[in-house]
């Protein structure tokens, strides 16, 4: 694998937003990413709180995973699966009646077009049974079932959360049509991934007990809070450039 021959040459790597498999991960210096797990679970989070707002404790959700493989997404899909099932136990524990299924395994495939065509017979197959809401974890898959539903009309009645944004995706936030985007900070991962390396080459611990992850942070984007300058430096370029990043205080070996 290209990592091994780097570092067998003597080159230190960092990884920057996809992770290695297990075995790769003692090769590299650090690695700098979302944390996907957990921005599935504030997916879960915000959906079901929501629903709940809306007096729908016991919702009926969807989750359209994206493709075998991809290990962000899937860490995605964990996160929000782990969330509402954690959510379910608790609420069979209470005696009370609890969020349900409708779909959890199909696939929207590697593509918007994948994803449409998955996506359109199943939320019409599920449209007798009430969908509340959907989760798709990643732009693709989101921009697919947000042209499925507004296909269906079932656009403004089921709450799509998705994962990662688009120019088309954030309309579609501010006319409604998307409840919430789980989004990325790419200038913050870009920013500490090469001021890591630098401090790594310059004799400095930048993984202290052992610990190579680097969270960069998980951002819930909805219409509350889409025009905020916290939200917009997430994007704008020239709001970015403005940003001071928080570095850790690396000690030198």
């Amino acid at each position: 694998p290209p990592v091994r021959k780097a570092v067998d040459a003597g080159i230190p790597v960092l990884i920057i937003d996809s992770g290695l498999a297990p075995e790769g991960q003692q090769l590299m210096v650090k690695y700098v990413a979302t944390d996907n797990y957990n921005g599935g679970r504030l997916a879960a989070q915000h959906l079901i709180r929501v629903l709940r707002d809306a007096r729908k404790p016991a919702a009926k959700i969807v989750l359209l995973r994206y493709q075998v493989g991809s290990e962000s997404t899937e860490q995605r899909e964990k996160g929000f699966e782990d969330e509402v099932n954690k959510v379910i136990e608790e609420q069979k524990k209470a005696g009370q009646p609890t969020i349900t299924w409708l779909s959890n395994d199909k696939y929207a495939g590697a593509t918007q077009d994948s994803a449409v065509k998955e996506a359109s017979p199943l939320l019409n197959n599920l449209r007798a049974k009430g969908v509340d809401g959907i989760f798709a974890p990643n732009e693709s898959s989101a921009s697919g079932v947000l042209a499925a539903l507004r296909s269906l009309q079932m656009n403004k009645k089921v709450l799509l959360i998705g994962f990662d944004s688009s120019a088309p995706l954030v309309d579609a936030l501010r006319e409604g049509d998307v409840e919430a985007l789980i989004v990325q900070d790419p200038y913050r991962m870009s920013y500490l991934g090469m001021w890591t390396l630098v401090h790594h080459l310059e004799g400095y611990n930048v993984a202290p007990n052992g610990d190579k992850v680097q969270g960069t942070g998980e951002n819930v984007i909805t219409r509350a809070n889409l025009d905020a300058v916290s939200t917009r430096q997430l994007f704008e370029p020239d709001l970015q450039a403005q940003r001071t990043i928080e570095t850790p205080p690396y000690a030198k070996k």
